[in-house]
């Protein structure tokens, strides 16, 4: 369940002693240079959060193939404010509400998978995964990592594949 999940991820971030984080269920897919991506732009813009504005969900009328996963087809999805606006782009603000708008699934899409985080800035800020919860655990973690995030960047690049 949910909270079997939080668990196991907290427990995660209390042993890991890199500077970034990400969180990833086992049915998940990151391609190969995602992680050298992720740190790469954080050595270039130390944002408390990094976030990828497009990934592969799987659907069988998509028009994309992932080399070596035989018979799934998967479809583009670009998060709803980057179809208009040219990633990468430094988000700043110190407004609440500006903040709250961007964990909305139509601007700023949910899945962790796309996230990565700087570890100090979710142990210093006290952001974990509620485990008393059955579900929504995920979305409490980002809405709270983005609340409390001075900068978020967001990339274009493309290394995240949603199972479903």
């Amino acid at each position: 369940g949910g909270y079997c999940q939080a668990k196991a991820w907290n427990m995660g971030l209390d042993c890991a002693r890199g500077e970034y984080v990400m969180f990833l269920r086992g049915d998940e897919i990151i391609f190969p240079n995602a992680v050298h991506t992720l740190c790469q732009a954080y050595s270039n813009h130390r944002a408390n959060l990094i976030c990828s504005v497009q990934y592969l969900a799987e659907n069988p009328k998509g028009d994309a193939t992932i080399g070596g996963i035989e018979g799934k087809r998967y479809f583009r999805r670009v998060d709803e404010q980057f179809k208009t606006l040219n990633a990468p782009y430094l988000f700043k603000s110190d407004d609440p509400y500006q903040k709250l708008i961007m964990t909305g699934t139509h601007v700023f899409n949910p899945l962790l998978g796309t996230k990565f985080f700087d570890r100090k800035f979710l142990t210093q800020n006290s952001i974990l995964f509620n485990e008393n919860l059955k579900a929504g655990s995920e979305l409490l973690f980002l809405t709270n990592a983005v609340m409390a995030s001075k900068e978020i960047m967001f990339l274009p690049n493309l290394f995240y594949v949603s199972p479903k």
